[in-house]
């Protein structure tokens, strides 16, 4: 018997209903927990410190709890990490930061 395990995609993240907090890890789907009050209150400290950044050197984006990254594909890994900035130079060309979506930098 050969056991076989779905790979979970960027794309069947996107296509997912609901609004639950969910990475993909080596193609695994795994549903990211809720944090504390120290965790957030510290995430948004570096989220804070990242955003101010971003506005003095206008050399990136940072992104809150709501930013999806592709870290890797083929099986593809996703994290949502609590904050992040990302350089422009690493944004895709097609990447509106203005608009809703949600496929940022690999």
């Amino acid at each position: 018997m050969v056991l076989t395990t779905k790979l979970y995609t960027a794309e069947d993240l996107w296509a997912a209903p609901g609004d639950e907090p969910w990475e993909i890890w080596d193609g695994e789907l795994r549903q990211v927990a809720g944090s504390g009050d120290r965790a957030t209150r510290t995430a948004l400290a570096i989220g804070a410190s990242l955003f101010a950044y971003e506005r003095e050197h206008g050399i990136g984006m940072a992104t809150s709890s709501d930013g999806a990254f592709i870290l890797s594909t083929r099986p593809d890994t996703v994290v949502v990490p609590d904050a992040a900035f990302v350089r422009w130079e690493r944004v895709p060309e097609h990447h509106d930061p203005a608009s809703t979506s949600r496929l940022l930098p690999t």
